[in-house]
């Protein structure tokens, strides 16, 4: 009985063994093998194993047996000569030289195009027909009038906002050189307009090891001050920048030269030594500093997975001009400024929060309002009164897919913290569409979108003297922006 009980699970085993021993032969011989193979029964499997070696069962591993190996078939070396030779083929026509001067695959361009449509609405102290404060009578705070200027108050229009081609010239990764202009008309409502000249730059990378690297530039570039001015214009879902980094950087760029120690994706620190005065000052960029003095900026920022942190610091030289008087007057800024990013990515898409903190000491350029610039001691001798500045910003900027972002902003600037109330508070929302989004995982391509902001102004910002009738101003505005 036992004999008998034992034969036919011996024979059963060796059946098993058979087909799993044939199921692991045909999946190692090559694909092409497989295809040139007419039916599977051309296929000659290994003979069975002995009953008595181990095999596994469970269908998880499966110890196969000793055999005899398994050959290629000659189409299979036949498949493989074919592909080496279209391979060396493809590497004859690599190094064949190109119809393309290679420079032009250097040149690196870039298009932002931001046309608006604004539409602004004031209180009786906020309306730019308001004369002393007071509206004249039979004039409303929204009514167009006249100025002496041969203009009129009409705050609503189509503008150009921006409109800039950025050419990256980059050789080798070792060199850049960046040329960018924005040949737009003057607008007084916007610092800098007017000026075609932006980024011109000249950069030398210098590698110290395998994740240190040492970027020193020269030429025009932004100020590397704070965290707001790192963001892009065509990334930022508000059409502007805070207010206070209107009022303390309007023109944005500056002349001199930098240092940039980056320390692989964790750590930058970035030296700069500027003119002092921004392109957007006086003529635009036609004096391009007044005194001798050059003024300093350093940052400092770390990076880890869903944060960043950054500190500022800006050290330098004002100046007061009297044309009337014909007289001179230099006086100190000084600010620091530290912010935090953060993002995560979360079932609705990519939710990002950003926060800023400002304190400057006379730092304002009195451009946007020109009653926040010291004034000149009638004693020359004497230093000007310090004018303390604040600004904070708070911004939650949430991602709905690929094709909507919804932002809100709070903004708050004190042009003098001497003075009662001397503030302004902005809050503001948006809605950014893109109808052409950026191709996925592509990093380029045509990206179209529409943005509707919305912000209401609360503003009691003032050159000296009791607390004014509060400005308030609403302003709407619609954007078409083209980027490449």
């Amino acid at each position: 009985m036992g004999a008998r009980a034992v034969t036919p699970r011996i024979d059963q085993m060796k059946l098993r063994a058979r087909a799993i021993v044939l199921s692991v032969a045909t999946l190692s011989l090559p694909l092409a093998a497989r295809a040139q193979s007419e039916t599977p029964d051309k296929l000659e499997a290994p003979p069975p194993p002995p009953w008595n070696e181990p095999l596994s069962l469970s269908g998880n591993e499966v110890v196969v047996p000793t055999s005899r190996p398994v050959t290629a078939s000659p189409a299979s070396s036949d498949r493989l000569r074919d592909l080496e030779r279209r391979i060396a083929e493809l590497e004859h026509e690599r190094s064949k030289p190109s119809s393309v001067p290679q420079w032009v695959e250097w040149l690196h361009p870039s298009v932002l195009l931001q046309p608006q449509v604004i539409w602004n609405f004031y209180n009786a102290a906020a309306s730019p027909n308001a004369v002393n404060g007071l509206l004249p009578p039979g004039v409303g705070s929204n009514d167009v009038t006249a100025t002496s200027s041969g203009n009129t108050t009409n705050p609503d229009f189509f503008r150009l906002r921006r409109a800039r081609l950025k050419l990256d010239f980059i050789p080798s990764e070792y060199a850049r050189f960046v040329v960018e202009v924005e040949p737009v008309p003057k607008d007084p409502t916007i610092p800098g307009s007017g000026t075609i000249a932006r980024q011109i730059e000249t950069i030398a990378r210098l590698p110290l090891s395998k994740k240190i690297a040492l970027e020193l530039g020269g030429g025009s570039f932004e100020v590397p001050f704070g965290g707001e001015w790192r963001e892009a214009h065509g990334d930022r879902p508000f059409i502007e920048r805070s207010y206070f980094q209107q009022n303390v950087f309007p023109g944005d760029f500056d002349l001199g030269f930098h240092a940039l120690l980056a320390a692989g994706r964790r750590f930058e620190a970035e030296l700069a030594t500027v003119n002092g005065q921004t392109f957007g000052e006086l003529d635009h960029g036609g004096s391009l500093d007044l005194n001798r003095a050059k003024d300093a900026v350093g940052t400092v920022r770390f990076m880890f997975p869903g944060i960043e942190i950054g500190a500022s610091g800006y050290a330098g030289v004002g100046q007061l001009v009297s044309a009337a008087n014909l007289t001179f007057k230099q006086y100190t800024r000084a600010a620091v400024d530290a912010d935090l990013y953060v993002h995560t990515r979360t079932p609705f898409g990519l939710t990002r929060a950003f926060a800023e903190f400002f304190v400057g000491s006379n730092m304002d350029r009195g451009v946007l309002a020109p009653g926040n610039l010291p004034v000149i001691p009638s004693d020359l001798s004497q230093n000007v009164a310090d004018r303390v500045e604040i600004g904070v910003l708070a911004r939650i900027d949430q991602d709905l897919g690929r094709f909507l972002t919804l932002g809100v902003r709070y903004d708050y600037y004190n042009a003098d913290i001497n003075l009662d109330n001397d503030a302004r508070h902005t809050i503001s929302g948006v809605v950014a569409l893109r109808l052409i989004p950026e191709l996925q995982g592509r990093g380029f391509g045509p990206r179209v979108q529409v943005m509707l902001e919305y912000d209401h102004a609360i503003d009691t910002i003032r050159a000296n003297g009791p607390v004014p009738d509060t400005k308030e101003i609403d302003t709407l505005s619609f954007v078409l922006q083209g980027r490449l």
